[in-house]
């Protein structure tokens, strides 16, 4: 992995492709979207490998200067797991989608292997840890802590060690016999919203993991708390309380349901806002504003 490393990975942003044939599926770099920057308050057709990075972004300098990157490959590994199963899913989307309605129901579509569903378990703490909001809050606390101390401002994320124990305390958040995240999401159902055909889309965020919980706090270890994943700009993953009588693959047929997922995920962005549709960012843009 180079300078340029992405917390949005292309992989993942090429599933909201303005040009996507087939989602997820390795293309060429021509693959482009559409982007809300907060910063620039601007909206502009990005290619996928320009955006949702920062340099070094998973590297810190070791002793003898050179740049140490400790979660490339485990992500990328991870990618490679969990790209066909999103492809699968992805398919049945489309299949579903091209089908007439009263045809659907004639259609098999298996549920995911227990192997899948661990992977998308995993892919769901990834970008829940690893997004550039909680890394930010992160380096700032350390900063405040350290300027409380020094009573004057350090040198914070620029020096290597505080940035090596800031990806570090990432990797880890989570993985404690007691707070561990893969056991409490693995008791959640696994089910696949979607609109009935293509005529609308999803958008994603720098932030993508959205929590909902209709009454009082959303951390997951309440059962009710609903975790959300837009997982191409077809569909969106969600993981909920498994004794609420969803098929694993349900149609959302009410476009003001979509563009209230859209809000949702859209509100719970950091900087960047991405999607297919250029009149749909522009509306996802003023949301954000208000």
């Amino acid at each position: 992995m180079g300078k340029r490393q992405h917390y949005l990975s292309q992989f993942y942003l090429r599933g909201f492709s303005t040009d996507s044939i087939s989602s997820n599926v390795k293309g060429k770099s021509k693959d482009k979207v559409w982007c809300y920057h907060k910063d620039s308050d601007e909206i502009i057709k990005i290619g996928i490998n320009n955006i949702g990075f920062r340099n070094y972004y998973y590297s810190f300098k070791g002793d003898e200067g050179h740049n140490i990157n400790v979660i490339d490959e485990a992500i990328q590994s991870l990618e490679n797991q969990v790209a066909p199963t999103i492809k699968i899913i992805d398919d049945n989307i489309r299949l579903l989608q091209s089908t007439p309605l009263k045809s659907r129901k004639k259609i098999s579509i298996k549920s995911l292997t227990p192997e899948q569903r661990e992977f998308i378990i995993q892919y769901v703490i990834m970008y829940m840890n690893m997004n550039p909001k909680l890394r930010d809050d992160l380096t700032k606390k350390l900063d405040d802590f350290e300027y409380n101390i020094l009573g004057e401002k350090s040198l914070g994320i620029k020096r290597s060690s505080t940035k090596k124990a800031i990806i570090e305390t990432l990797i880890n958040i989570g993985t404690d016999k007691k707070i561990n995240f893969f056991n409490i999401l693995m008791q959640k159902q696994i089910y696949i919203g979607y609109y009935p055909n293509n005529s609308t889309s999803f958008i994603t965020t720098d932030n993508p993991i959205v929590r909902f919980r209709k009454n009082g706090k959303n951390g997951i270890k309440y059962y009710d708390t609903e975790i959300y994943l837009p997982l191409t700009q077809r569909c969106v993953l969600m993981l909920v309380d498994k004794d609420n009588g969803f098929e694993n693959y349900f149609p959302i047929p009410d476009k003001k349901r979509i563009s209230e997922f859209n809000k949702l995920i859209a509100l719970n962005y950091y900087k960047l806002i991405v999607g297919r549709d250029k009149k749909l960012i522009e509306k996802m843009a003023d949301t954000v504003k208000k």
